[in-house]
Formats: C-alpha cells, sequence, structure tokens
C-alpha cells in the first residue's frame, strides 16, 4: 500500500497508471487486478490504510504516559502537520472525486480528532494545571475545528505562500497558546 500511496502522493492519481503501480511492486499487472479490481479501488485502499497508520501514530502520541498534555499537544500539531503536507491540491481534488469513502474517513477523523481526542487533551491539561480553566474549551475546539477545515488545507496552501507546516504552526499558536497557564507556557517555551 505504501508503494501505491507514495506514487500517488507524488504524481497525482490521474497520472499513474495500475502498470506503474505493479512495475513498482515487481508484480504483474494480472497480479494487481486479482486484488483490486480497479484503480479507484487500489487508490482508496491505500488511503484507507494511510489513514489508519495515522490513527496509531495520533493515538500513541496521545496516550503517551511519558509526556505531559503540552508536549503532547505539540507534538500531535506537529503530526497533523505532517498529515497535511502530504496532500497536494491535485491529491485532494483526486480524493473527492475517486476516493468518497476515503474523503469522508478522512473528515470523520478530522472530527473525531478534535472533538474526541483534543478535547481530552486540553481536558487532562486543565487538571494537570497547564491549561486554563476560564476559556470555553467546547466553543474553542468547534472554531479550531471550522478553520482547520477551510485553512488547513490544500486549497489554501497552493494559494498562498506558506507550507502546511507553517500553516499549521500558526493555527495551533492561534488556538492553544491562549489556553497556557504560565507553567505550560514555560514548557511550550523549553521545546521551542
Amino acid at each position: 500500500m505504501t508503494t501505491a500511496r507514495d506514487l500517488y502522493v507524488s504524481h497525482g492519481f490521474s497520472r499513474i497508471k495500475m502498470d506503474d503501480v505493479a512495475e513498482n511492486l515487481g508484480i504483474s499487472k494480472k497480479t494487481l487486478y486479482l486484488y483490486f479490481p480497479s484503480k479507484e479501488a487500489l487508490f482508496e485502499a491505500a488511503l484507507l490504510t494511510t489513514l489508519d497508520a495515522w490513527k496509531e501514530r495520533y493515538a500513541g502520541i496521545a496516550g503517551a504516559q511519558s509526556k505531559n498534555c503540552v508536549l503532547k499537544l505539540k507534538e500531535l500539531t506537529e503530526f497533523i502537520s505532517y498529515c497535511y503536507s502530504m496532500m497536494s491540491k491535485a491529491m485532494a481534488d483526486d480524493l473527492r472525486r475517486y476516493a468518497p469513502k476515503a474523503w469522508a474517513a478522512i473528515e470523520d477523523w478530522r472530527r473525531e480528532m478534535i472533538f474526541k481526542h483534543l478535547a481530552k487533551l486540553l481536558a487532562d491539561g486543565v487538571r494537570e494545571g497547564y491549561f486554563k480553566e476560564d476559556v470555553n474549551r467546547e466553543l474553542g475546539l468547534v472554531l479550531y475545528y471550522e478553520f482547520s477545515r477551510s485553512v488547513l488545507t490544500p486549497d489554501f496552501t497552493t494559494r498562498y505562500p506558506y507550507s502546511a507546516p507553517q500553516v499549521s504552526a500558526a493555527v495551533s499558536s492561534l488556538f492553544f497558546e491562549r489556553l497556557l497557564t504560565p507553567p505550560g507556557r514555560a514548557i511550550m517555551k523549553e521545546t521551542l
């Protein structure tokens, strides 16, 4: 799956043929078709496999017992930035058009990541004393979700001269630094 995904990310769905994938895998096209009935099915499977790996990585970061919530938040935002950096405008357009199931799964994951996992991380941070209690976290999460849907996108990063990591860092700074208490700010400052 990694080979197919890397080809699609590098060249786009429309430019890659099943012959290209088979050749890169060192198998015949006929063998490839035994496992995937169409180019669209392979594309979707490659993306869903990637999404599963992202979910696993995200869970590993969020569940790390050895890190406090500020360090987890920093690592998670860097990981989110990495995920966005893999997607070009052409790739996003291809996803919407040729792999709607994968696109919907990515959107579902974004929603779950923010409203379930990030919400828990922020609540943990309040308990640990690193995030302020007097901030409306629910509204903040809604705003972050809507902002990420419109700004953390390939459409945005192709229109403006900023990379996905730059945009992700700015969004995180705007939304999360306001939440930090002085001890939380000290930890964040140490990591920069």
